[in-house]
């Protein structure tokens, strides 16, 4: 009895720094979330004519988010096709809801010849968007560790950079050009006391910080992500 109570003592304080927040989490092949990630890619190439049965070889990134129950986003490797397969899925967990409804699938899954994934990423820098989940989860920790750093009262947002890639290596490197950090109208304790609440720019707001970031993200590794390179040109 006295274990009940301190777990759902502690729950909302475990709870509450995730909630809106994207993590990086160890998922495994035979977690409940993941099986059903699987059936639903299943049920993807199924719906498009193809009968031959996916099965998951491996995870190759995972996170969770907390937001009326947890949103997990997946990429899976799979099998059983003419090569092996690389899917993204969200999967969206409401376990106290009925069986037929505590698992979803939110959005649409999408899965890709591994070879044409690895021609594509390997080596090489990609250019991708700032809008990009990925990316956007890269600028979050950006965004986190500068506004850590800096001295200004209010909250500063990426709001542009002149290009963003990422490149595939022993993890990935998100690489921003050029990218401006502006004063928000929200400042640093309304972001730490609300981390969801939304803080706009002013259309005349001008950039403090312009530089060229690189955050390292790597699962296997604590933290999961670092900046490992910073570039700021000097002012006038």
């Amino acid at each position: 009895m006295k274990v009940l109570l301190l777990l759902a003592t502690a729950l909302p304080f475990i709870t509450c720094g995730l909630v809106g927040g994207e993590q990086p989490y160890n998922a495994q092949l035979t977690d409940v979330s993941v099986v059903f990630a699987v059936g639903e890619i299943n049920n993807l190439f199924q719906t498009n004519g193809d009968q031959r049965p996916r099965v998951a070889e491996k995870i190759i990134s995972a996170t969770s988010q907390v937001v009326s129950g947890v949103i997990y986003r997946y990429e899976i490797e799979v099998s059983g096709g003419n090569t092996k397969e690389i899917c993204s899925i969200a999967v969206w967990s409401q376990p106290w809801l009925s069986d037929s409804e505590k698992n979803k699938v939110e959005g649409t899954p999408s899965c890709i010849p591994e070879t044409s994934a690895v021609a594509r990423q390997l080596g090489g820098e990609q250019i991708v968007s700032l809008t990009d989940p990925d990316v956007a989860l890269a600028a979050q920790f950006l965004e986190s560790t500068l506004n850590a750093q800096s001295n200004s009262l209010f909250y500063l947002k990426i709001t542009s950079a002149s290009k963003v890639t990422k490149q595939i290596v022993n993890g990935v490197n998100y690489r921003f050009f050029d990218a401006n950090l502006t004063p928000t109208s929200c400042t640093k304790n309304d972001v730490k006391l609300n981390p969801d609440q939304v803080c706009t720019v002013n259309a005349n707001a001008v950039a403090l910080v312009t530089c060229t970031y690189v955050v390292y993200y790597n699962p296997r590794q604590t933290p999961a992500y670092t900046i490992s390179s910073q570039s700021c040109p000097a002012r006038n």
